[in-house]
């Protein structure tokens, strides 16, 4: 896991799946039939589902076994992340796709953004505040981003002119009582 300090604090592991896992991943079919749109920027993405225990549960189960794997090394960065609901969501984002830059929830205790498949580089952008630059977190295969969400960790993604499909495995460790969209969680 190597460390970053600019634009603020993250890290990332490359090689973050195993390559059975990464393999089932890029070849999952992805049918967005299971999220309600609460008013964020992913909302337009149209190929997108959440890994729940009523969907997709073999698929959860071995996310679930690679991602506790890395909760006692994220532990002083996160804290206690075994106490908590998972949301886990598979995103196929297509040339319309872009992100403004955005802080995320408080509620979520954790943010992983693994690079699955893309055509080219279409990482992360990472953001001093809502208006500075970008720096880009370059794309590598089953490469991770993981950051502690707070007030200052602006992230998107900005608009690229690409072909085909930038697949992506969102991971958050949410606070359990606080999270209202259930049916997005796998709930412990």
């Amino acid at each position: 896991m190597l460390k970053f300090t600019y634009p603020w604090e993250h890290y990332t592991i490359d090689n973050f799946f195993s390559k059975e896992l990464l393999c089932k991943l890029k070849k999952e079919e992805v049918n967005s039939i299971n999220f309600e749109d609460n008013g964020r920027g992913r909302d337009s993405v149209t190929e997108r589902c959440f890994i729940t225990r009523d969907y997709k549960y073999e698929l959860g189960q071995s996310l679930i076994n690679e991602y506790i794997t890395y909760f006692d090394i994220l532990f002083p960065i996160t804290g206690d992340l075994y106490n908590s609901h998972y949301r886990m969501e598979l995103t196929d984002d297509n040339e319309m796709y872009y992100c403004d830059p955005h802080l995320d929830s408080d509620d979520k205790k954790v943010t992983i953004i693994t690079y699955i498949d893309a055509p080219k580089n279409l990482g992360t952008d990472l953001y001093e505040s809502f208006d500075s630059s970008p720096h880009n977190i370059e794309w590598k295969d089953n490469k991770s981003l993981i950051f502690k969400p707070c007030k200052t960790k602006w992230h998107g993604m900005r608009k690229h002119n690409f072909k085909g499909k930038r697949r992506v495995m969102l991971f958050n460790c949410v606070v359990k009582e606080n999270w209202k969209l259930k049916e997005q969680l796998w709930i412990n």
